[in-house]
């Protein structure tokens, strides 16, 4: 396979990925040790060295796009994840303030629904 194609693989299988997961499949897949482009890298030692050396920068090169679109998505499925964690516990305590709030004192049942309306 072509580095070209390799690349564009990589990275449309780096976008798709869901989840931290499946990011980790293709970062394996991609850049492993029987990875394509580890199988690219040892035939490096059978060239000629104009060759290699022009070949090698373009292994480099690929290699080091790969890793930058993985660290990107990466983030972004942290951040993604972090966020989806803070809405669900954001929640439970809006959740649990107006249980708290319910049943009590009428003025306490004012600000309840003060808060129901206005911040929930």
């Amino acid at each position: 396979m072509s580095l070209e194609a390799l690349t564009t693989e990589a990275l449309a299988a780096i976008a798709a990925a869901q989840d931290l997961a499946a990011l980790d499949q293709a970062r394996v897949q991609f850049t492993g040790k029987k990875s394509q482009l580890a199988e690219q890298s040892k035939a490096l030692g059978k060239m000629d060295p104009e060759e290699r050396k022009v070949q090698g920068a373009a292994i480099h090169a690929v290699r080091e796009a790969i890793n930058a679109a993985l660290i990107e998505r990466q983030q972004t499925l942290q951040q993604a994840e972090l966020a989806k964690k803070l809405a669900s516990e954001i929640d439970k305590i809006k959740d649990r303030i107006v249980k708290d709030m319910q049943g009590k004192d009428p003025k306490i049942r004012r600000i309840s629904t003060v808060w129901e309306v206005f911040i929930l």
